[in-house]
């Protein structure tokens, strides 16, 4: 009992040193770490003080008690966050702002945790602005409801990290069994955050080893690195193994394909996977993009040359090549997950990109002595920060034009369902990803200025959760409108919307009885999914044009099928846009005998960069017919495009392509 209470006390007064080391820390540099927080507060300040329509925060205020879209992806940690903080509803304003105050605490958190392991202060107590004003970290904060939560898993990795490495340096076992629970919380809400750990741990050591070892030349026990390094594998171990029990156990729904689906290793060819990752890790290496600095690449070489410069000069010292190793570990840590996945475009998933950028400027501070060296270490991170927060506010202002232009759609589509219907309660199906139409001075980011309307219809039911998404929306401006979610109507609404005018012309929102059918852009689908029907109509009485210089028309590919003939190719009449022109196509052969067959319009991005036009980015067709419905000689009959201008005028025009001459 003496023995217990005895080491009780000695814990008691260890932490009342680092309390005490803590407030001086925080009274010394109150200034440095007060401006960096306003900095960064006043970065997202229209974010903080206007909640905008976004494609999460919407389903969850709808929807109370949502956790659906958390346990079915695996992130089960979410919800404890929910049921810990009492957060069962969804408060935008509340959740959105103690969540940007939670990354203000991690800043502060790690800045303290350099300080403590040898860092100048000076350059610590910055630690959060450099960090957090990353273009990188606007994908993540989009998500409003994810902020609070990811902030606050942030902060207990950082806390997991930290009594990991004191308490592997103390030999106190309390605080390793501590940070597994924080660990699993942290990895079941999102699991990038592991690496954000084993960084974290990374870096203790270089500022471990370059204090004690090289810079006061008191050499510590081999053992105590090694103790570290253990015990931070163990614990990253134990917290994994747990958290997969864990979930298979209580979570047995989180076996959803959205995390194995984005794994591209196995769903595209090796070369294309390997080359992938050769383009990201270029882009963020040479600041390619919206998202990334040249700094990255700067800092990382001053780095490895300083980290060769010490472990030159003290003669390859024991845990010498272990200190230059991990450095090295470091610059690519933030490459781990896109390896890992093949190759995922997704921007979050370099969420260590800013924490390695912050901790290489933190380590060069610390490694470089001289002042002019110093000074240009201080012009480059003033520079990285300058830059990194222009495109954050620019994508955050891109955002707020997005949401605006969202919110003028979803007033039309409700002024014309109720032209259509009375019926409030009707559902409705949205065909087509709608494109939002923002001004020069907007960034796009990868989710950031995407339309509501226009967001994951690529999935399967096509359209369909893009239209769960623009009602949820709707839903919040007082539009409480229902959607359609079965897979077969949803392909019938589909078939018909093909003849349908694009929004908001006259014809575009249909009432089919069942259900209201808005088509708000092109199917993209069609041809991929085979959802077209084969239709064959004579004209008669029609007025034809010869072939004309104005007119482009090429066939791609010309198949037979189950006696369906099907035509791919392109069509493009000069001065026009191919968004605004209905295009079919027609056969007809010497005897001036015309079959109209069914066509739909097919988005070629090929075209765009062969034309450098996106005027023509819908030229492409696609037509089917079945070969009873034509006269024999159909393979020698030539094509031609009936097109069907803005104001209604038709025109019909020959070519001299004929159906035999595909390539």
């Amino acid at each position: 009992m003496k023995y217990v209470t005895g080491e009780f006390l000695q814990i008691k007064n260890e932490l009342l040193h680092e309390w005490n080391i803590l407030k001086k820390y925080l009274l010394k540099n109150k200034w440095f770490i007060i401006a960096s927080v306003v900095l960064f507060l006043l970065m997202y300040l229209p974010w903080l003080t206007h909640i905008i329509p976004r494609i999460d925060g919407e389903v969850l205020i709808n929807t109370p008690y949502y956790e659906d879209g958390y346990i079915t992806n695996g992130r089960q940690g979410s919800v404890y966050t929910d049921y810990f903080f009492g957060m069962r509803w969804y408060d935008p304003f509340f959740s959105l702002i103690s969540g940007f105050l939670m990354y203000c605490l991690v800043g502060i958190m790690l800045g303290y945790f350099c300080y403590r392991l040898g860092a100048k202060e000076k350059s610590s107590s910055w630690f959060g602005l450099i960090c957090m004003s990353s273009p990188v970290m606007i994908e993540l904060f989009y998500f409003d409801m994810c902020v609070f939560k990811v902030g606050w898993t942030y902060v207990i990795t950082v806390a997991a990290a930290i009594l990991t490495v004191y308490c592997s340096y103390k030999k106190r076992f309390w605080g390793r069994i501590l940070s597994i629970p924080f660990l699993i919380w942290s990895i079941s809400t999102y699991e990038i955050l592991a690496i954000v750990y084993a960084v974290t741990i990374v870096v203790a050591f270089l500022l471990m080893y370059f204090n004690w070892d090289i810079k006061k030349k008191k050499e510590q026990k081999t053992s105590v690195y090694i103790k570290m390094i253990i015990d931070s594998v163990l614990v990253l171990i134990v917290s994994f193994v747990l958290n997969i029990i864990t979930t298979r156990l209580f979570f047995a729904s989180a076996n959803s394909e959205y995390l194995a689906a984005k794994i591209q290793w196995g769903q595209f060819p090796f070369e294309a996977c390997v080359e992938t990752i050769k383009l990201i890790i270029k882009s963020c290496l040479f600041g390619d993009g919206k998202f990334y600095t040249l700094s990255m690449l700067i800092t990382g070489v001053v780095v490895v040359c300083c980290l060769l410069y010490y472990v030159i000069k003290e003669r390859f010292r024991k845990l010498s090549v272990l200190f230059l190793l991990s450095g090295l570990i470091l610059q690519i840590s933030p490459y781990f997950l896109i390896i890992a996945l093949g190759g995922s475009l997704d921007v979050r998933a370099h969420i260590t990109y800013p924490l390695v950028l912050t901790f290489n400027i933190i380590l060069i501070f610390t490694m470089i002595n001289k002042k002019i060296l110093t000074f240009m270490c201080g012009v480059l991170t003033v520079c990285t920060v300058w830059m990194q927060a222009q495109r954050t506010m620019r994508l955050e202002y891109t955002d707020f034009v997005r949401a605006e232009e969202d919110i003028r759609l979803a007033e039309q589509i409700n002024e014309h369902i109720d032209q259509v219907t009375s019926d409030k309660t009707k559902p409705i199906y949205i065909d087509g990803m709608y494109t939002s139409k923002l001004n020069n001075a907007c960034l796009r980011g990868q989710i950031i200025g995407i339309s509501v309307f226009g967001f994951t219809g690529e999935y399967a039911p096509r359209y369909c959760f893009s239209t769960t998404r623009a009602c949820e929306v709707m839903r919040t401006l007082g539009y409480n409108r229902n959607y359609i979610t079965d897979a077969g109507m949803i392909d019938e609404a589909r078939k018909t919307a093909i003849d349908m005018p694009v929004f908001p012309k006259d014809g575009s929102v249909v009432d089919t009885g069942a259900y209201v059918i808005v088509k708000l852009n092109e199917d993209d689908y069609l041809y991929e999914d085979n959802i077209l029907e084969p239709k064959v109509s004579k004209l008669t009485g029609i007025e034809t044009e010869e072939p004309s210089e104005n007119l482009t028309i090429e066939l791609d590919k010309c198949t037979i099928e189950n006696d369906v003939l099907m035509l791919y190719g392109w069509a493009y009449c000069s001065g026009t846009d191919s968004a605004e022109v209905n295009r079919d196509i027609f056969l007809y052969d010497d005897e001036d005998n015309y079959y109209e067959i069914a066509t739909c319009r097919v988005k070629r991005d090929d075209l765009l960069e062969y034309f450098n036009s996106a005027r023509n980015l819908y030229s492409g067709y696609y037509a089917k017919a079945k070969i009873t419905e034509l006269p024999d000689n159909y393979s020698s009959m030539k094509l031609g495009i009936k097109i069907v201008m803005p104001d209604g005028t038709e025109r019909y025009v020959k070519s001299d392509k004929a159906v035999g001459q595909a390539k």
